[in-house]
């Protein structure tokens, strides 16, 4: 037999909420939300040409410019939020809506703001640069021209004192939007210093503290937009993953204090199968509706794998790219760069980055199940065929009285369904090792202390 173990707290057992003993339910949990820093956070890198590189500040510059008409049309009465930061179409800047002057009017923004900003030289270095970008990198590069981006965006009532201070410090504002630096220099600089995303906030919060006292829409624009728009631009890319995570092991001390409420909960035995090319896998009560579970290995490595942002942007569906992806000069550039859409390959390049955790987590011997938006039956939860379940082992510090709770539900479970014995175990510290062993309980009343 093959068994994987999963860790669990005593709220995940007997809270009818979650009912994962008796239910035989596994619940897949957002990776942004698990424990794990690093959880989650994927190294998404940026090496385009410049036709890419000038699409993707059209995006930036069409998402502000959407952000700061609505502030107009509504004569700043409108509080911006995080929704009104749209890659895609949207009644406000649909086709059918938005006449041709208004288009126009966006196209000479749009042509004027790159003049200024000299973004084709600008791009134009992107391109050549030899090292990939960060995420880190890339959003201080879009901060840079923030400030000029609004000076070409719908007139909107801003503190006089921004539009004063952005017109009379034009030489700083062109230092910094201008990018003449060594990017080679500043991407190792990058690599080497762990930069915090707020460092550009920071420096606009000193800079302009004695001048005005920010509202709701000048705050949100020069402090949350760019970030925001990033994170934005990456989910596209990447889709939400749910996960459940098991071990190969059970005795390992650490697993016991991260994952079973410190040594309060149980560890659940599942029995697992393989098959031919030996992939574990799980099956679910309902087939009919669910493929079987497959658990996929995780790689532990000295560094995260990255994703090129561009070349995943060119994995999209084709409705994905049409409704959320725009033409540069009527060229889909990441669809013509790179090699199309293959649902296989993006599933790949996704799991590839969500099965991966840093060397010094080895010790956990992880296997996930892994769901997410490509998937064709996603569910967040579903429900085992009942002899998946082999055995209970209570953590060292669950409470007598929750143990007890916890084996009279095996036998009411046991009494109920034809199905084999659920076996209950007592973890305890073993001194020869330093790792935990389990003991098989007989009777409720071991649970006595």
């Amino acid at each position: 037999m093959n068994y994987l173990f999963r860790f669990r707290s005593m709220k995940h057992i007997l809270d009818p909420g979650y009912d994962e003993l008796q239910g035989r339910r596994i619940f897949l949990e957002d990776s942004r939300k698990l424990n794990d820093p690093m959880e989650g956070l994927l190294n998404v890198r940026w090496k385009g040409r410049q036709a890419e590189w000038l699409n993707f500040f059209k995006h930036y510059f069409e998402s502000l410019y959407k952000a700061v008409e609505l502030i107009a049309i509504t004569d700043g009465q409108h509080k911006l939020h995080s929704e009104d930061i749209v890659l895609c179409k949207n009644e406000f800047w649909d086709d059918d809506f938005i006449n041709q002057e208004r288009a126009q009017e966006f196209d000479a923004s749009w042509l004027a703001f790159a003049d200024f900003t000299s973004l084709y030289e600008c791009t134009s270095m992107l391109e050549r640069t030899r090292r990939s970008l960060n995420k880190n990198l890339v959003l201080q590069i879009l901060e840079k021209f923030l400030l000029p981006a609004l000076k070409f965006c719908p007139k909107i009532p801003l503190n006089d004192s921004l539009q004063y201070s952005r017109d009379q410090n034009k030489d700083f504002v062109e230092n910094i939007l201008h990018i003449n630096i060594d990017l080679n220099k500043r991407q190792k600089e990058a690599y080497d210093a762990s930069s915090s995303d707020g460092h550009f906030n920071d420096f606009l919060n000193t800079y302009y503290a004695d001048h005005f006292s920010w509202n709701h829409n000048e705050r949100f624009l020069l402090c949350n937009f760019s970030n925001i728009f990033m994170d934005k631009i990456v989910n596209l890319c990447v889709p939400v993953n749910y996960t459940a995570s098991f071990s190969e092991c059970f005795d390992e001390p650490l697993l016991w204090s991260h994952y079973a409420d410190s040594n309060r909960g149980v560890c659940l035995i599942y029995n697992v199968r393989k098959d031919y090319n030996d992939r574990y896998y799980m099956l679910p009560e309902d087939l009919e509706g669910l493929d079987p579970c497959y658990l996929e290995k995780v790689s532990y490595n000295h560094k995260l794998e990255s994703l090129d942002f561009f070349s995943m942007l060119g994995l999209l569906n084709g409705a994905t790219i049409e409704n959320r992806w725009r033409k540069y000069n009527n060229v889909k550039t990441a669809i013509n760069i790179h090699y199309g859409f293959n649902k296989e390959a993006y599933r790949e390049k996704v799991l590839q980055a969500i099965r991966q955790k840093m060397k010094n987590w080895q010790y956990e011997k992880e296997y996930r199940i892994i769901k997410n938006e490509l998937d064709d039956n996603i569910q967040q939860s579903f429900k085992l065929i009942k002899d998946e379940l082999f055995g209970v082992i209570f953590g060292i510090r669950a409470s007598s009285f929750e143990k007890v709770k916890v084996s009279n539900m095996v036998k009411y479970m046991e009494k109920r369904s034809s199905r084999s014995k659920i076996k209950l175990y007592q973890a305890i510290y073993s001194e020869r090792n330093g790792k935990i062993r389990a003991y098989e309980i007989m009777s409720n009343e071991e649970f006595i202390c």
